[in-house]
């Protein structure tokens, strides 16, 4: 793999059969997904995506409209996509995901093997009349903290970091908020919605939309937890996600 500023890979993979792309939720980073790199089999190798605004890219601006950062991802990731991969994201993540593959679409690239959308509401509802990202600083932070956070509440370490990262945070929730859904054609790849059987913000329901954006196949799994599931169960995760990728394990 070609070193670049938007990839970070914990550990390489010699002939990889399948790339896994990962996305960040709205204000985070790549640490989440290099802890599930000890689950998968030597087949797969993970990247997690990083994009401006954090870590260390903390000093470049941070993306505030959603196809603008698609399209840029366009080009570093066109020589990895000639083989097989897939796409996975949380929350904001997912949202990104999916413009990205239609973006690699357009550019008449492969598509994923499958696009695995974590926490996130369908396209359809991701403008919503609430827009955060015109709050105060700590308004914002409140908000999120109650809305997403384990059982509504947030530790101070959590809150801390969220202070910090408020500018790329609101960047990050400007791109849902002001985005325009359109009728773009189904994606020619499977979908898979993943959810926290307890987040109130992205129920069943608000999942099932993904199907309109696919002509394969669709599935949903919940996970028991919130909005953040994810962090408290990385190898029940993995293995979902493996189950969705049986052609390409050792």
């Amino acid at each position: 793999m070609t070193q670049n500023r938007w990839f970070s890979c914990s550990t390489r993979r010699k002939s990889p059969k399948l790339r896994l792309f990962c996305l960040p939720h709205a204000g985070g980073g790549t640490a989440l997904y290099h802890r599930w790199t000890p689950f998968l089999p030597q087949s797969i190798e993970l990247i997690a995506l990083k994009l401006p605004g954090r870590e260390d890219r903390l000093d470049e601006k941070p993306y505030e409209e959603l196809d603008q950062l698609a399209g840029e991802l366009v080009q570093p990731l066109e020589p990895l996509v000639a083989e097989p991969y897939a796409i996975f994201g949380h929350s904001l993540g997912a949202a990104i995901g999916y413009r990205l593959a239609l973006a690699l679409r357009e550019a008449s690239l492969p598509a994923p093997e499958t696009l695995i959308v974590s926490a996130c509401r369908s396209p359809e509802l991701w403008r919503t009349a609430e827009t955060l990202h015109t709050l105060p600083d700590a308004e914002m932070i409140a908000q999120l903290a109650y809305r997403f956070g384990p059982r509504q509440e947030a530790s101070e370490n959590e809150l801390a970091l969220m202070k910090i990262m408020a500018k790329t945070i609101r960047a990050d929730l400007k791109m849902l908020e002001t985005f325009r859904h359109d009728d773009a054609p189904p994606l020619d790849c499977p979908i898979f919605a993943l959810g926290g059987t307890d987040d109130p913000q992205v129920t069943r329901a608000k999942l099932q939309g993904w199907q309109n954006m696919t002509n394969r196949a669709f599935g949903v799994r919940f996970f028991p937890g919130g909005h953040f599931y994810l962090r408290d169960q990385p190898r029940a995760v993995v293995q979902t996600i493996l189950s969705r990728l049986a052609g390409f394990l050792d």
